[in-house]
């Protein structure tokens, strides 16, 4: 069953963007009026964003010509927090920010610890058991296979949490073994 729910263009080019350039550790999007959007995101490069950026490109109004610095004050992105945390601490902060969120949906790249930088990245669809209620559980339960259709790359890799105790770097470094 699909809730028909649909994918705002933004969220479908940074989640391919992140698929194969693997620039984000995270991207994350919640259902908002019947549309996936959105949210932020951390990128893992700490490069400056510019004007070659494709995030510049996608977040720029070409109506109002805008300018690199009042686009870069509308991108809710952060560079990565610590550049040599380590993957464990890393998912520690994508624990948190997702716990505080009743439903959403993350794309996640998760990075190998064991040396190999070998990384995969997850479609994590988080519904908190205890904070969302009925209609927010049965929107995203039906929504998943249709997000995962128009997001090809990830639609063999999602995963469902909801429960705080399933969101573990351990658990996902065996999903990035396995998948």
């Amino acid at each position: 069953m699909s809730s028909g729910v649909t994918v705002e263009e933004k969220f479908k080019k940074l989640a391919n963007d992140n698929v194969a350039l693997k620039k984000y550790l995270y991207v994350l999007a919640r259902i908002e009026k019947g549309q996936l959007v959105y949210v932020e995101a951390e990128r893992i490069s700490t490069a400056e964003i510019g004007k070659d950026d494709p995030l510049y490109q996608l977040f720029r109004n070409v109506d109002k010509n805008e300018e690199l610095e009042d686009v870069k004050k509308r991108i809710d992105l952060y560079p990565c927090k610590v550049e040599d945390e380590t993957p464990e601490n890393a998912f520690k902060r994508i624990k948190e920010l997702l716990t505080n969120e009743p439903a959403a949906f993350m794309i996640y790249n998760c990075v190998l610890d064991d040396g190999s930088k070998r990384s995969k990245s997850f479609l994590i669809r988080w519904v908190d058991d205890d904070k969302a209620n009925m209609r927010t559980k049965m929107v995203y339960a039906s929504s998943s296979s249709g997000i995962g259709g128009k997001l090809p790359n990830l639609a063999s890799n999602i995963i469902q949490c909801n429960d705080a105790a399933e969101l573990t770097y351990t658990i996902f470094k065996g999903y990035c073994k396995t998948h």
